[in-house]
C-alpha cells in the first residue's frame, strides 16, 4: 500500500521530524510504501539531506513544499506558524484524494496501513478526541456557540481532500482563522478546524493519538479514553512540555557516564525511552544528547525559583484564580495576556505541588 504522509515543520524542528519518520519506517509492513510531504518555509539543504538519509532504514519518496508565512496574513501563529500551513494542503496537492497529517512530535509504534485504508465516507477528517478539551473550551467560552462541545486533536488527521475541495474547505478555514485571530491566540488551527468541521469528523480509537503527558497530568476526562489510549498505543504524541528530548534516563546511555553524577535527573515522562530508541536511528542523535545536557544544566540553575514557588504557594494560588476570573470579563489582546498569566501561575502551582 502507498501511504501519503505529511508534516509541517520549521527548520529547527527537523530534528524531531527525523525521529517521527524513523519510527514510521522502522515499524512499517513490508508492503508499505511511503511518500512524505514536508511543508515548511525555511528548511536548509543540510537538514533536507539529513532527513533523506533516513532511506537507509527503508526507502521512501519525499517532496519538500515551500509555504511562506506571508500567505497567512492576519492570522496569529499560535505555538508555531508552521502548524497553520496544513490548511492549504488541498490546493498544494490537487492530485491527491487522501493524506495523513502528523505532528512531528509523534512516534509511531506499528504500521499505519490499517489507519490509512479507512473509509472516510462523508467526513472531512478522521481524528481522536482531544483529552485537553476542557482547557480549550474554557479558553473560547466567550464564543462557545461557534465551537462543538466535543473537540478533536488535529495532531493526527486522516484528511478527505476530495471533500475539502468539493466544499471549499480551505477558504472556510482561512476565513475562520482570520476571525479567530481577532479574539484568540492559542491553538488557532485546531480550534478553527473543529469549528468548521463540526459533525463531519470520524472519531478514531484513542490508540491513534495517545498523549502520555496529558494522561500523567489528569487531562483525560472522557470515561475510558485514557485506558484505551494507554493500553496499546500506535501513535504516541508528545504534546506539551517537557518533551522527551528533555528527559533521558542516563543510566541506560553510555554517553552520559561522565555526566550522571553531576546533575540531578527528573526522569518522569512516560515512554520517553521509546523516543530515544528511534532518535538513535537518526543523524541528529548526538545533537539530541548535547541539547539534553544543556537543558539539564540550565535546570539546575532554577532550583532557587522552585523554592520561591513553594514559599509563595498561597500567593500564586490567589494570582491564578484572579487571572482565571478576569479572563471571563475581557477580550482580545488583554484576554490573551491574562490567559498567559493564568498559565504561568498554574505552572508555578504544579511545580510547587511536587514538593508540598
Amino acid at each position: 500500500m502507498k501511504l501519503h504522509i505529511a508534516y509541517t515543520v520549521s527548520d529547527e524542528f527537523t530534528h524531531f521530524l527525523s525521529v517521527s519518520m524513523a519510527s514510521i519506517l522502522k515499524n512499517s509492513n513490508l508492503a508499505d510504501e511511503f511518500i512524505f510531504y514536508i511543508l515548511g518555509s525555511d528548511i536548509t539543504p543540510e537538514n533536507k539531506r539529513k532527513i533523506e538519509s533516513l532511506k537507509s532504514i527503508k526507502n521512501f519518496d519525499i517532496e519538500w513544499i515551500t509555504v511562506h508565512d506571508k500567505d497567512f496574513k492576519d492570522i496569529k501563529a499560535g505555538v508555531n506558524m508552521a502548524s497553520n500551513y496544513r490548511i492549504r494542503i488541498s490546493s498544494l496537492k490537487p492530485d491527491l484524494d487522501k493524506i495523513l497529517f502528523l505532528d512531528a512530535d509523534m512516534i509511531i509504534t506499528s504500521s499505519l496501513a490499517e489507519l490509512y485504508s479507512l473509509d472516510l465516507k462523508n467526513n472531512y477528517i478522521a481524528a481522536v478526541v482531544d483529552p485537553g478539551v476542557k482547557l480549550q473550551y474554557e479558553y473560547t467560552i466567550k464564543h462557545k456557540e461557534k465551537f462543538p462541545d466535543r473537540r478533536f486533536n488535529t495532531g493526527l488527521m486522516l484528511i478527505n481532500l476530495e471533500k475539502w475541495r468539493l466544499d471549499n474547505i480551505e477558504q472556510k478555514l482561512l476565513e475562520g482563522m482570520k476571525w479567530y485571530s481577532k479574539y484568540y491566540y492559542m491553538w488557532p488551527d485546531q480550534n478553527v478546524m473543529n469549528m468548521v468541521f463540526k459533525d463531519y469528523i470520524l472519531e478514531l480509537p484513542a490508540k491513534y493519538n495517545c498523549c502520555p503527558l496529558l494522561a500523567q497530568r489528569g487531562y483525560y476526562q472522557q470515561e475510558g479514553l485514557e485506558e484505551e489510549a494507554l493500553q496499546n498505543p500506535i501513535v504516541i504524541h508528545f504534546c506539551g512540555t517537557p518533551k522527551p528530548w528533555e528527559c533521558f534516563d542516563i543510566r541506560t546511555c553510555k554517553e552520559f557516564n561522565t555526566f550522571q553524577n553531576k546533575v540531578s535527573i527528573n526522569h518522569n515522562l512516560l515512554w520517553d525511552d521509546i523516543f530515544w530508541t528511534y532518535a538513535k536511528l537518526t543523524p541528529y542523535y548526538e545533537a539530541f544528547i548535547a541539547k539534553y545536557i544543556d537543558y539539564r544544566l540550565k535546570e539546575t540553575q532554577i532550583s532557587a525559583e522552585m523554592v520561591k514557588n513553594i514559599v509563595n504557594y498561597k500567593q500564586n494560588k490567589f494570582k491564578y484564580w484572579q487571572y482565571k476570573l478576569l479572563c471571563n470579563f475581557v477580550f482580545g489582546k488583554t484576554r490573551d495576556k491574562y490567559f498567559e498569566k493564568k498559565k504561568l501561575y498554574k505552572e508555578k502551582l504544579n511545580c510547587a505541588k511536587e514538593f508540598i
